[in-house]
């Protein structure tokens, strides 16, 4: 049970028990083959000569502790520089530290979902609910599920309310 359980917390489409019955295998392969084609290419995939990068509805793997866990990259709201570490504020309002640099998330995540609005922290802009201006030449930017919220410079003001629109 803790396996499937893990599983499912994985999206793994569905879960087989040994000894395989060879009807359940087929119904698990036409279940994966109906699921891989029901999703089209999307305009955010990552350049062919990039493997590294994301696409929206990727999965990121990390280490919690000695625990293996799979974050689904559109579930990001913002990512915050933390030393060598950076802190994921995730949709379901809880944080996630990884050993993966703010800078290779720049690198491998999509242009089209995710913006720099800071020296030391990124926003899926999709989560963005407003943007204020304070005094003075600060902003801020309200995401959801975070109650604090993130500081913005001027320079990355105009280009996110360019993308916002």
């Amino acid at each position: 049970d803790e396996y499937a359980i893990r599983a499912f917390e994985a999206n793994a489409l569905d879960y087989l028990l040994k000894p395989l019955d060879p009807d359940r295998l087929a119904e698990a392969l036409q279940r994966a083959r109906t699921t891989d084609t029901a999703f089209p290419e999307r305009p955010d995939a990552p350049e062919d000569d990039d493997p590294d990068a994301f696409r929206y509805d990727d999965m990121f793997f990390y280490e919690e502790g000695r625990r293996p866990r799979f974050i689904r990259i559109r579930e990001i709201v913002s990512i915050d520089a933390a030393g060598n570490y950076t802190e994921l504020a995730l949709t379901d309002g809880t944080t996630a530290l990884t050993s993966t640099t703010l800078s290779s998330w720049t690198d491998r995540l999509p242009d089209a979902h995710f913006a720099r609005i800071h020296r030391s922290t990124i926003v899926n802009v999709e989560r963005v609910q407003r943007v204020e201006r304070e005094a003075g030449r600060t902003y801020t930017v309200h995401v959801e599920a975070r109650d604090d919220p993130l500081s913005m410079s001027r320079r990355r003001a105009r280009a996110l309310a360019d993308r916002l629109g």
